[in-house]
């Protein structure tokens, strides 16, 4: 009899419990909302930077006669023949200092330069990426071809031991003002690590799954281990341990949404 009264009130709770929660919910519907973002990480050989989805990188030889590597190398933005308006993205390393801007230009064209190419650079500025100097002007590129403008940098990498130049162009006659906009946005997510390992920068990790997943699975396990002791030391599977984290559960659920608790 008395095992039969506790079952039943033992049920009768948790039908309590469940009307309650299908009551609440629809009275108080959750509203979820699904973050969408319209940027993603690129890069490669130890370098990381966020940019607009849609974007296409690839890897080259910095020169014919390099070999690429991760301590020398050729990244570019690809594009189609009918985007060629696109401004062009361009980074290259190697283990040796570029003397000036002039040296890392012709390094970010990969030594196309036709015969009689002029540079000039104005706007000098200073700066830093994850703790390196960064150094960067705004420069024009005349040829008897065409002329091209944008901006170029190049910062020392301590943490690889490579120079890495980074450079944004385009047409003379586009923006100047969107080519800085897009050369600030890579220069500011760019983070340069060792070759290979994963960027430091607790704010640049990527995790592929969700922070409140690892919380739930943490609770699951902490469940299931208490439940497994408990059938060790006892013989038989008691379900007083997942019945008191299933109530536990429930109260901080009403404390948290409906009381706006925050423990």
């Amino acid at each position: 009899m008395t095992m039969t009264l506790n079952r039943n009130i033992v049920a009768a709770i948790i039908v309590f419990s469940l009307l309650i929660t299908a009551y609440n919910t629809y009275q108080n519907p959750i509203e979820w909302e699904i973050e969408e973002t319209n940027t993603k990480y690129y890069g490669g050989a130890g370098i990381r930077f966020e940019l607009q989805k849609g974007m296409r990188f690839n890897f080259t030889k910095n020169r014919e006669k390099y070999h690429l590597s991760y301590m020398e190398g050729y990244m570019y933005r690809l594009k189609y023949d009918n985007e060629t308006t696109l401004p062009s993205i361009v980074f290259t390393w190697r283990e040796w200092e570029p003397m000036n801007f002039t040296e890392a230009a012709k390094r970010s064209y990969n030594y196309s330069d036709v015969r009689h190419t002029e540079y000039s650079f104005a706007g000098y500025v200073n700066t830093t990426i994850n703790e390196h100097v960064f150094q960067y002007q705004i420069f024009n590129k005349s040829t008897p071809v065409e002329n091209r403008t944008g901006y170029i940098g190049y910062w020392n990498c301590t943490n690889s031991g490579r120079i890495l130049t980074l450079m944004v162009e385009n047409d003379v006659n586009e923006n100047l003002t969107g080519l800085f906009d897009l050369f600030n946005d890579t220069r500011t997510t760019l983070n340069c690590h060792y070759p290979g390992q994963t960027p430091y920068s607790d704010n640049e990790l990527d995790l592929p799954i969700d922070i409140g997943t690892v919380v739930n699975v943490v609770f699951m396990i902490m469940m299931t281990v208490g439940f497994t002791f408990t059938y060790m030391m006892e013989g038989f599977p008691n379900f007083a341990h997942t019945s008191y984290a299933t109530i536990g559960a429930m109260v901080s659920f009403y404390m948290t949404r409906f009381l706006n608790f925050q423990p």
